[in-house]
């Protein structure tokens, strides 16, 4: 059956994945990180002397330590730690228009679960507003509003008790409306194939432990699976392509040109003109609260992610929006701009022992959207063996 005589057609498909792991790095870190220097010869002494790091950070475990009294940070992961799995779904719906264009529409979606989530420090306790102190605060808090510290007793200067996550708590939804264009015949010496897709990705923030900022996430508190939920860092609302070939109507049996010679055929004839064009949408920016004296953020959490402890600031005006936001008045007056792509008098720091921006998102501004051109002039011109 040619496909000339298919006027519509139908596809649908699931599929469904695993994702593997094949990682998992226990690692010690000392405080400071520098080894104390034994003296010369140590080993071949009589009597060495157990000194350096192997004294007081890698001493000999002949019984289960107590976290409270380890001296660095520690890898963890949950005993019940499975495979993350991720479901895709399509269907596709094509009609062929008058002049051979084949019209797609479509949807694709996938929805991810068990997503690894690592280098988070689990050994925390609630901000330091929770338990009353600040009057009607809940958010992190225990059952009713209450304060708790963490787990495993609080951070100090050579005992930081760090505990590093390496959990299967990651989620991610993709969903997305797909309409492609694509003409079928080389009618008039032209072939187009155009595509534009809506589409929104959400995740809960899948740190990584390796750079990629997710923002400012507030796992493991209670709450954290509503507040860390929001758009990924992957996200584009908006995706159009275009890919145009056009052969010029110049040279032997084309429109113009036809009764050249071999000389200006072969230079002015047989030409092709090639573009590809691509617009997408800005992605999401994570807005992050870098404030931390003494190194944990003024919430009280020490969140403790990559080596950064941040919390969300407060939002208190339109960082879209140039001119006085928040009660400020030294603020740029255009926003978009190289000196100034967000208003940032629209962000203020959290209160101490809150929380920043208690029902905002966790992405709030954009990047610039991104257009691509490539074009190219392409001529071809017969040769003899």
């Amino acid at each position: 059956m040619r496909f000339s005589t298919i006027r519509r057609g139908t596809r649908v498909g699931r599929g469904c994945g695993r994702i593997r792991r094949t990682w998992l790095n226990w690692t010690i870190s000392p405080p400071g990180g520098h080894p104390l220097i034994c003296p010369f010869n140590n080993s071949g002494s009589a009597t060495p002397l157990d000194c350096g790091n192997q004294r007081l950070f890698l001493p000999t475990i002949t019984a289960p330590p107590n976290p409270q009294l380890y001296p660095g940070a520690l890898q963890v992961q949950n005993l019940d730690f499975k495979q993350g799995r991720v479901q895709q779904f399509n269907v596709n719906i094509e009609h062929q228009l008058p002049g051979s264009v084949v019209l797609t529409a479509g949807y694709a979606g996938s929805r991810s679960s068990r997503i690894l989530a690592g280098q988070v420090n689990l050994n925390v306790g609630s901000p330091g507003a929770c338990g009353g102190v600040v009057p009607g605060y809940t958010l992190g808090c225990g059952p009713g509003g209450a304060a708790f510290a963490p787990k495993w007793g609080s951070p100090t200067f050579l005992f930081p008790l760090t505990m590093n996550s390496n959990n299967d708590v990651g989620r991610a939804h993709y969903d997305s409306l797909q309409i492609k264009a694509e003409t079928k015949s080389a009618r008039h010496g032209l072939y187009a194939l155009l595509g534009y897709t809506y589409s929104r990705t959400f995740d809960s923030g899948l740190p990584d432990g390796l750079g990629s900022s997710p923002g400012a996430t507030y796992f493991p508190l209670p709450g954290y699976q509503k507040l860390d939920w929001g758009l990924s860092q992957l996200n584009l609302n908006h995706q159009f392509t275009a890919s145009v070939t056009y052969d010029l109507p110049f040279g032997k049996g084309k429109q113009f040109g036809t009764d050249w010679n071999g000389p200006v055929n072969a230079i002015l004839g047989n030409w092709e003109v090639d573009v590809i064009e691509r617009i997408t949408s800005g992605f999401p920016l994570f807005m992050v609260d870098s404030f931390s004296p003494n190194g944990v953020n003024p919430s009280g959490v020490n969140f403790a992610w990559n080596g950064n402890s941040f919390n969300r600031p407060d939002q208190v005006g339109d960082p879209n929006r140039g001119g006085p936001e928040g009660g400020r008045t030294d603020c740029p007056a255009q926003v978009h701009t190289l000196e100034n792509w967000f208003n940032p008098c629209a962000f203020a720091h959290a209160a101490s022992g809150n929380w920043g921006t208690q029902t905002a998102p966790r992405s709030m501004v954009r990047t610039l959207s991104i257009r691509i051109s490539h074009s190219s002039s392409i001529s071809r011109f017969p040769t003899k063996a």
